[in-house]
């Protein structure tokens, strides 16, 4: 009659890794996700780099003037930087949401959501923006936006903006404790 029970093992008793088996090492390098960048668009970091520029031209002043249509109230003018953006095409998408995120020289957070929808006998377009003291103000405003939800565009540009804002850093995930 044979045992199937195995042996106990001391010290270097150890078997071959076949290659089968996966070593600890090469376990967590595969776990172990690629490092981040930051990430980002062409109108964010077109926008960061003409501010750069003008920084360097003119030393008192870093950022722009924008102009943002809005429907339920007057045009919103202010001088910031574009921090985050969400892309998209709007000659050719039927429908979409388009977000964007300033930072002001004054610290204040402006969001804008342009969202539009063209089907045949069907054309409509939203606008709306509104400064905030504090980002978490920023987001309730995003989320409300998004029907109580941080909505795809909202959430890709939110992410953006901190990354690319060091007011914004930390603000990017939702603490509790």
């Amino acid at each position: 009659m044979t045992d199937s029970k195995k042996a106990s093992q001391l010290p270097g008793d150890e078997p071959e890794t076949t290659e089968t088996q996966e070593t600890v090492a090469t376990f967590v390098e595969r776990k172990t996700p690629a490092p981040t960048r930051i990430k980002g668009n062409s109108v964010v970091r077109d926008s960061l780099r003409r501010a750069r520029q003008k920084a360097e031209e003119d030393s008192e002043s870093s950022v722009q003037e924008y102009t943002l249509v809005r429907d339920d109230n007057r045009p919103l003018r202010f001088n910031g930087i574009l921090v985050g953006y969400n892309e998209v095409n709007i000659e050719e998408d039927p429908r979409g949401t388009q977000v964007q995120i300033f930072v002001t020289g004054s610290r204040k957070i402006i969001t804008a959501v342009y969202q539009w929808q063209r089907k045949e006998g069907l054309e409509r377009e939203r606008h709306k923006a509104k400064v905030h003291e504090n980002p978490e103000a920023a987001v309730e405003f995003l989320e409300e936006d998004g029907g109580g939800k941080l909505g795809r565009a909202s959430r890709e540009a939110w992410d953006m903006a901190c990354q690319v804002e060091p007011s914004l850093k930390g603000h990017d995930v939702e603490v509790i404790d």
